[in-house]
């Protein structure tokens, strides 16, 4: 049995994502999480650095029409809702969190190590934007009735 490599991105990825917690179908391929938010839609979560390079400070979410493309793409950044934390290192200082490739190793910053409550935070944040874009699907009496110029069964 051949035994899967999976690092640290792609752990934090399923820490976060797995089980199809927030979508469906969900895959894991670096430091990308792929998955299906209903049939038309499906959305692409990655970490992302924010100036630093190999400091990833968030994650970017895509949401993609497979017909047109991409619809709409918000970056949450960790440092925004989880705020600066007093860290392992020896000067006492606040850090923001972050993960950091150093070396070919990628781990959390030294003044953050997320909390279960982090990856609910965060899992709950990326679930309220997708939300935005779940809704249900249209129906018939929500269509607009060009030749009368108003929604169908509505009346005004």
């Amino acid at each position: 049995m051949e035994v899967a490599i999976i690092n640290t991105f792609e752990r934090e990825l399923r820490k976060l994502f797995g089980n199809d917690t927030v979508l469906t179908d969900t895959k894991f391929i670096g430091r990308v999480c792929y998955g299906k938010l209903n049939d038309n839609i499906n959305a692409r979560i990655e970490f992302v650095t924010h100036g630093t390079h190999e400091q990833y400070e968030g994650l970017k979410t895509t949401l993609i029409n497979k017909n047109d493309g991409v619809i709409d793409q918000s970056t949450i950044l960790f440092n925004d809702f989880i705020g600066p934390h007093y860290g392992s290192n020896m000067s006492g200082t606040k850090g923001i969190p972050y993960l950091r490739t150093y070396d070919g190793n990628t781990e959390w910053s030294r003044a953050y190590k997320p909390t279960r409550e982090d990856y609910d935070e965060i899992r709950g944040l990326v679930g309220d934007y997708l939300d935005m874009f779940r809704g249900p699907e249209q129906t018939m009496d929500e269509t607009f009735d060009e030749s009368e110029g108003q929604s169908m069964g509505q009346s005004f």
